[in-house]
């Protein structure tokens, strides 16, 4: 099993590097309800290279928000961070352009 903090859409452990598409949090065992969805939306967004320690899956949990191509964002349940997507975690497993 990989390691990391994301969640892919098997529900398996990736880094916040790799290609795999990403497990929605709509999805996630955490089933939002829309007053969670409305606070997660009110929440800041930072750059992901200001979180120190990124893919330590004792500290987060990375779950997909939104999902407009250049609309998604990353959230994790346990910090109440949302912040922006990696290179990889933007292209996912669709085609460089």
């Amino acid at each position: 099993m990989s390691t990391g903090a994301c969640f892919n859409m098997r529900g398996n452990l990736c880094t916040v590097n790799s290609f795999d598409d990403r497990m929605k949090y709509k999805d996630s065992p955490y089933k939002p309800d829309n007053a969670e969805m409305l606070f997660i939306s009110e929440q800041p967004v930072i750059n992901h290279e200001k979180v120190e320690d990124i893919d330590n899956p004792d500290k987060y949990e990375w779950y997909e928000i939104g999902g407009e191509k250049y609309g998604r964002t990353m959230y994790c349940p346990k910090s109440n961070i949302r912040r922006t997507l990696t290179f990889a975690e933007f292209y996912q497993s669709s085609t460089v352009d």
